[in-house]
């Protein structure tokens, strides 16, 4: 055997292991996690927030029919739809954590 065959056998040979030694996944979040997604902060900050009217205001700085007027308003533009890969906020929550941030941001 030539130097050139051994090298095309010992290439061969990594890519073969190679193969064998990469995972195939089985689901992109584990459901461990899928509680955790169900059951974050920001959903239960928003479902809280819901049925305490003053509270609902002091955190978004307006009442809840102003809030739901814009989000029929923007939602369509900041909301995406769900792709295999993972799973998208809806517009509730990125409003929400939009508002967290700027609070964040003018206390400091």
């Amino acid at each position: 055997m030539s130097s050139s065959e051994e090298d095309v056998v010992v290439a061969w040979q990594f890519l073969r292991n190679r193969r064998k030694r990469k995972r195939m996944r089985r689901y992109w979040i584990h459901p461990l996690f899928v509680h955790n997604l169900e059951h974050n902060p920001v959903t239960l900050a928003q479902q809280q927030l819901a049925l305490n009217p003053e509270k609902f205001k002091e955190f978004y700085r307006m009442n809840q029919q102003s809030f739901k007027v814009l989000l029929e308003l923007t939602g369509p533009r900041i909301e995406k739809l769900h792709i295999n890969y993972r799973l998208i906020c809806n517009s509730k929550c990125k409003d929400a954590i939009r508002s967290i941030l700027q609070n964040y941001q003018l206390h400091f």
